[in-house]
């Protein structure tokens, strides 16, 4: 919520006239029912309404304002005091309530019969909360919320209830004890309450639920970085975001939203998506109408990577005046944008959420003359600390400075050299070119990482994986003239093709015209190394996972780091994902062992577990 001070001394947002009277819902039209989306819910537009207020009295005239208003989903608060299991009454000075959760059945059934969704933040206690965190009784205290967390949420599940958000604003001074120069220790302390809270969620709902971290206060992307140091990955549906301190215009609110979503691609989150939890801006800041343009603006502008924004709030409160109208439930001009804005964007698909596979906009001019030597993409670009703009692919990067710059570089910092046209396809064209015809034209990078020229009657493609295609211009494969058969190395013969396993793949592409044609598949030499020959040279793979790229005159021309031996028999286990190491094992902060493979890393944990995963943290 906005910085007023203490969440137990909000007023209610229940709507008054000025006798005191609760009214019925405002003669505006009902706004059409948002489209069903993939989550099975109201749509990506919600909206705050305090409904743990309400009374089942006065719930039902609520629930008729919040459908008027257009909003898919509303958003209310639950509070409790972990140390005791206790629900707490926010109508009554935090008081616990005899009857716990079960106090709001009456609510959650009106607005299940109403048809509306409800997403609900489970907040908690100010005062139990400071006293475990400095006690520095985190780990105890997080069982214990979740635990609370886990029966609140199946107990709602009677009523539908499937989106949960796990506290609220942690990086704030007034809902945590945060000191402001030790966020690694505050994100601690949150993740010991967060995680075991999303397992224990999600075990109690189910795979269709969504969990999610608590709002961000403001553009906080060191914050973001030391939850993600502590654990995040894997332990929130959605990162959360509630940005009030991050722009006067909408523009500027997306360019530190873009900051907060690079934070999440370094550490290899892009796939995940964004909730704004919280958004708003207040009339008594830009006046009645300067508030409905921001709504109007905000919402019709928000990033495809933002998945659900609920505004805030529905009421004026003393104090602030975010709502879309007055504390007397007098619609403000922010009331008719947001129904205009909420029932247009609810009624579309939600936007898919990451694309690895394209190549941004800033690279594309380069990744035409270096695609045969980057490959694949392997993220979506991200701005670095420094102002740089990246995109990795499976080779190499792109990178492009402030000050306009284009750099084009492998893995190991080394700036390449543009391929020639034709030389990736020497060999091919040797067989194949009497029947391709002319070329029609040069070699060029797809966006897929495929190489590709193209002739008068056919084709030459090459994966990124180094597999070569020849077809017709009706995609058949062509027949090539019976090459002469290649000679094996006298020392080593190879091993019938499909019998060893492969971990050359990214080597083979990229160092393809160096190497030239290929001799012979993979086979195991008498000494237990992995070898491939070509026309040019060889790769070569040792017991200790070390990979080699040499030419025939001996000369190295890559060399990787060796497998950690910690990580051996893992390695071996898992050695055709995780290809070759990318650099030596080191030490995080955390205590955890890590070394990084062209496919993935291996992970040990203080404990001595073993934890192996690929680059977008699935496991292997």
């Amino acid at each position: 919520m906005p910085r007023i001070g203490r969440v137990s001394a909000a007023v209610p947002s229940i709507p008054q006239s000025r006798d005191g009277v609760v009214p019925d819902a405002q003669a505006s039209a009902p706004a059409p029912q948002a489209a069903v989306d993939s989550f099975e819910d109201g749509g990506r537009i919600g909206l705050n309404d305090a409904l743990e207020y309400q009374t089942p009295d006065t719930i039902g005239a609520q629930l008729a304002q919040d459908k008027a208003s257009g909003a898919g989903e509303v958003r209310l608060a639950i509070y409790v005091d972990p140390s005791t299991g206790q629900v707490l009454d926010p109508a009554n000075n935090m008081q616990p309530l005899p009857d716990g959760i079960a106090h709001y059945d009456a609510q959650f059934q009106a607005a299940q019969q109403a048809g509306m969704p409800l997403s609900v933040c489970i907040i908690p206690d100010h005062d139990s909360l400071f006293s475990a965190m400095n006690a520095g009784q985190a780990a105890s205290y997080g069982q214990e919320y979740a635990q609370q967390a886990g029966q609140i949420a199946s107990h709602l599940s009677q009523f539908g209830v499937k989106d949960f958000e796990l506290g609220n604003e942690p990086n704030d001074a007034g809902s945590w004890p945060i000191n402001y120069s030790d966020k690694e220790t505050a994100a601690a302390q949150y993740m010991a309450l967060e995680a075991p809270a999303y397992d224990a969620v999600k075990g109690a709902l189910g795979g269709d639920s969504h969990v999610v971290m608590a709002g961000l206060s403001m553009d906080d992307g060191d914050y973001l970085q030391a939850l993600y140091d502590h654990g995040l990955a894997g332990h929130t549906d959605a990162v959360n975001i509630h940005p009030y301190d991050m722009g006067d215009t909408p523009d500027q609110i997306t360019s530190n939203l873009n900051a907060m979503h690079d934070v999440m691609v370094r550490n290899g989150d892009s796939q995940t998506p964004v909730w704004l939890t919280e958004l708003g801006e207040q009339s008594g800041d830009v006046g009645d109408a300067g508030q409905a343009q921001y709504v109007q603006t905000a919402l019709s502008n928000l990033p495809d990577y933002v998945q659900k924004a609920f505004w805030f709030n529905m009421n004026d409160f003393p104090g602030a005046s975010y709502g879309l109208e007055t504390a007397d439930g007098t619609q403000k001009p922010a009331f008719a944008a947001f129904q205009q804005e909420a029932t247009s964007v609810n009624a579309q698909p939600l936007p898919p959420i990451g694309n690895s596979q394209a190549v941004d906009p800033a690279c594309a001019s380069v990744y035409s003359d270096y695609g045969s030597k980057l490959g694949a993409p392997t993220g979506p670009a991200f701005h670095e600390d420094n102002g740089n703009l990246k995109q990795t692919f499976a080779n190499g990067y792109a990178l492009l400075s402030p000050d306009g710059s284009l750099y084009v570089r492998s893995l190991d910092n080394q700036d390449l050299q543009a391929p020639t046209s034709a030389d990736p396809f020497e060999a091919a064209l040797g067989q194949y070119g009497a029947q391709l015809g002319q070329p029609t034209s040069g070699v060029f990078g797809e966006a897929n990482g495929n190489l590709k020229q193209t002739f008068q009657d056919g084709y030459i493609l090459r994966a990124p994986d180094g597999s070569m295609y020849v077809r017709d211009n009706a995609n058949n494969d062509l027949t090539a003239p019976v090459p002469s058969a290649p000679s094996a190395p006298s020392d080593s013969p190879p091993a019938p093709a499909g019998d060893e396993p492969d971990p050359f793949g990214a080597q083979r592409a990229f160092y393809a015209p160096e190497l030239g044609a290929q001799t012979s598949d993979v086979f195991t030499e008498d000494n237990g190394n992995l070898k491939q020959t070509f026309a040019n040279g060889y790769l070569l793979q040792s017991p200790d996972g070390t990979v080699y790229v040499r030419e025939d005159s001996g000369s190295q021309l890559w060399q990787s780091s060796a497998v950690d031996p910690a990580f051996m028999d893992a390695y071996h286990a898992h050695q055709t994902a995780l290809g070759a190491p990318a650099g030596d094992a080191s030490t995080e902060d955390s205590g955890n062992l890590k070394q990084v493979f062209d496919g993935g890393y291996i992970l040990q944990s203080p404990d001595g577990t073993l934890d192996v995963r690929s680059l977008s943290n699935t496991g292997l």
